[in-house]
């Protein structure tokens, strides 16, 4: 029998799975880093499905139990970004038009 190809995994699913399980690091700075890592991997990358999920997540996670009010005021400033930037992405694409990085649409000619 011919072997069963291997389920494929999504390169961004790895990457904010790999972030996502490093919140347990007692390092202040190191949750920090994961909150702007997790802000990329969602506004530049562009995260769907799993990965923008656990994304959330964990930035809501880190809002709610860092010990750390610097990184509490980050995840929440974050957590806003990522929510307008999802619902801008949204709006976009139900008016047909194509996002250009920046939230703003460029709609076909």
């Amino acid at each position: 029998t011919p072997p069963t190809p291997a389920p494929t995994v999504d390169l961004m699913d790895s990457v904010v799975r790999t972030i996502c399980s490093c919140y347990k690091i007692p390092s202040d700075q190191a949750q920090l880093q994961i909150i702007r890592c997790l802000l990329t991997a969602v506004t530049v990358c562009e995260a769907h499905g799993k990965a923008l999920l656990s994304a959330i997540s964990t930035v809501y996670h880190l809002m709610i139990y860092s010990r750390e009010t610097v990184n509490q005021t980050a995840a929440r400033t974050t957590l806003t970004q990522m929510i307008n930037f999802i619902f801008n992405r949204m709006e976009t694409q139900g008016r047909g038009g194509e996002p250009d990085g920046t939230g703003n649409s460029i709609t076909p000619a």
